[in-house]
């Protein structure tokens, strides 16, 4: 397994060339890394979390804590709730001051400008339109890191997709109610951007990946048996939206068949001349 050092962690980190204030969205799978020498396997999230705090005395430091609980449950308590995409995360989420409040898309922040982004009173139904914490973190020009993972986890394509109108997701609601970071309890209409479970399609991230680097707007530094990729939200943003023009299907292994709406608590088919007609929906997707 490789092995790698806090020195090139910090050096690394100190190569982003920070100006004061910039925020940061944290992805992470520190598995992939191998061995951090001189540290026991369990103490690494904890080398990893301290190296990253130490940004936010001038910087903000926003992690994403997702849980997709809540289409079963329809309950979430935010003070509690686990988030499930990374030991990282979920080590930033024990100790965050501040969280978002949409169910399953929610983040933790620490920094001066956190609260603005994350706005953790103000019930969030919606994680990937105008109202949303990818959107503010666009508006911030946001610095993205993926620590030990490539854009597979890059959840900020599908804010992309959604502002961008692709045809092949749809907006699918989910009731119920959330208690906030400060115990508040706020009721609603909560949305995901789903695939249709119909035809199974599957997102493939591979050729954008490749496109985003040859422009150099996807930048990667490597690091043990990993690296690090990082990119500026506003161009990622504009670069992923020009290739859809192009090739409005990029982002699937294979085109859908048809295109599909949310109506009546079913999914639906809709368009080419055929009927409509009711699909069985998995909860979640």
């Amino acid at each position: 397994m490789k092995a790698y050092t806090l020195a090139q962690i910090q050096a690394i980190l100190q190569g982003l060339n920070l100006k004061d204030n910039q925020t940061l969205l944290i992805h992470s799978a520190l598995q992939n890394f191998g061995i951090l020498q001189g540290y026991e396997i369990a103490r690494i999230p904890q080398v990893w979390l301290h190296s990253l705090l130490e940004l936010t005395s001038t910087h903000n430091l926003i992690v994403p804590t997702f849980n997709y609980d809540f289409p079963e449950s329809h309950l979430e308590d935010l003070r509690f709730q686990q988030s499930k995409i990374g030991i990282l995360n979920e080590e930033f989420r024990k100790i965050a001051p501040l969280r978002s409040t949409h169910p399953m898309f929610n983040f933790c922040g620490f920094g001066r400008n956190a609260e603005k982004i994350l706005q953790p009173t103000a019930l969030e139904t919606n994680p990937f339109l105008q109202t949303s914490v990818f959107h503010r973190l666009f508006l911030e020009n946001a610095l993205m890191l993926f620590l030990g993972i490539d854009l597979r986890v890059c959840t900020f394509m599908v804010y992309v997709e959604a502002m961008f109108g692709v045809k092949y997701r749809f907006f699918k609601p989910f009731l119920g109610e959330v208690i906030t970071h400060n115990g508040q309890r706020l009721q609603g209409e909560f949305y995901h951007f789903c695939l249709p479970q119909s035809e199974k399609l599957k997102v493939s991230y591979h050729r954008i990946q490749q496109d985003l680097l040859c422009a150099n707007i996807l930048r990667f530094f490597p690091l043990g048996g990993s690296g690090i990729y990082t990119f500026r939200a506003k161009e990622f943003f504009y670069f992923v939206q020009n290739r859809l023009r192009q090739e409005p299907f990029l982002l699937l292994e294979t085109p859908p068949k048809t295109h599909y709406h949310w109506i009546n608590n079913a999914e639906q088919i809709i368009g080419g001349g055929a009927k409509s007609h009711k699909i069985l929906c998995n909860p979640l997707y």
